[in-house]
């Protein structure tokens, strides 16, 4: 079953969201085990029973932390995804040009410094996937893929199955090792942090990509 939308519009409480984004931390470095429950609840400056009366204990903090980390993704990309899809059934947005904003858009989301907190989470829940990657792959992950496969089937109807959701996939991986391959990347361009001009250079590698791979014939 598909979880349902965040209301973007609701606040959380405050207590609440300073252990979730202090659990974001913890869990993002120290993984599941590691992680303390006494170390959230002091940098979030709550009571260890805050978190039991909140989320039932550390099981339930690590799911809500999940929630909480799709919740910040989708936020930020369902909007993307929703004027793509409604540009393209107006018909004013070609299909390729419409995979390459919702792909500008996870590019900016990765290229900002705020998706550092979350990848560790994300990536170890991608390595041992659980609850957690169930949660996250509903949520956000999901809704961004099936998208994107319907364009790129639109705009190479030659491709379909799983060869179209490879190429889908192989483009969602150039946007991610923005993000998961960042040490790598500053080493290889020979900086120590991205700065404007880099991150133009990065944007414009990755449309030269997508093109030539939508635009590609047979």
């Amino acid at each position: 079953m598909t979880k349902p939308e965040p209301n973007l519009a609701a606040e959380i409480d405050p207590v609440r969201k300073r252990i979730l984004d202090a659990a974001v931390v913890q869990f993002s470095d120290r993984g599941y085990e590691g992680a303390s429950t006494r170390a959230i609840a002091q940098v979030a400056g709550a009571a260890m029973s805050s978190i039991t009366y909140q989320f039932g204990g550390k099981h339930g903090l690590y799911l809500a932390t999940a929630d909480h980390i799709g919740d910040q993704i989708a936020g930020f990309m369902h909007p993307r995804l929703d004027a793509a899809r409604t540009a393209v059934r107006n018909g004013t947005l070609p299909h390729v040009e419409a995979v390459l904003m919702i792909l500008g858009g996870m590019a900016e989301m990765m290229l900002d410094d705020r998706s550092q907190k979350w990848a560790g989470f994300i990536v170890r829940e991608q390595q041992e996937p659980g609850e957690a990657f169930d949660r996250l792959y509903e949520q956000v992950m999901e809704p961004m893929a099936e998208l994107m496969i319907e364009l790129i089937g639109v705009a190479r109807p030659d491709l379909s199955g799983k060869r179209l959701r490879a190429i889908a996939m192989s483009l969602v991986g150039q946007v991610i090792a923005l993000r998961a391959a960042r040490a790598a990347m500053l080493r290889i361009l020979d900086i120590e942090k991205l700065d404007a001009a880099e991150r133009n250079l990065l944007r414009e590698a990755l449309q030269a990509n997508v093109r030539a791979v939508l635009e590609m014939k047979g």
